[in-house]
């Protein structure tokens, strides 16, 4: 079961950096784990970004998209666990513990 539902941004902006609404997805699957969740999320993205490729590719040309990047979307998507991302994020001079939560909190 999952729920797809439209979000509306809260600023007035209309550029082409900025979407005045866009669309979420909240997959709910009984018993899944870590990795089923990773590979439903990724088979969804790749799914999403190939019909848009295939079917809306005009309307991207339109916005001067370069697509190049998007038709690279496909499984198997790299996957790092947390530990390498966060040694990835000190690497570039970030400053993040392990564990650490941006927003504040442990």
């Amino acid at each position: 079961m999952y729920c797809f539902g439209p979000t509306f941004r809260a600023e007035k902006s209309k550029t082409r950096r900025h979407l005045t609404s866009s669309g979420w997805w909240n997959p709910e699957v009984a018993f899944n784990d870590l990795d089923d969740n990773m590979v439903l999320a990724e088979e969804f993205l790749e799914y999403i970004v190939q019909s848009v490729l295939r079917d809306r590719k005009a309307d991207l040309a339109i916005l001067e998209r370069n697509t190049s990047f998007l038709e690279k979307v496909k499984k198997p998507l790299p996957r790092i666990s947390y530990t390498d991302a966060v040694e990835l994020l000190k690497r570039k001079g970030v400053a993040f513990e392990w564990g650490n939560r941006p927003w504040g909190g442990r």
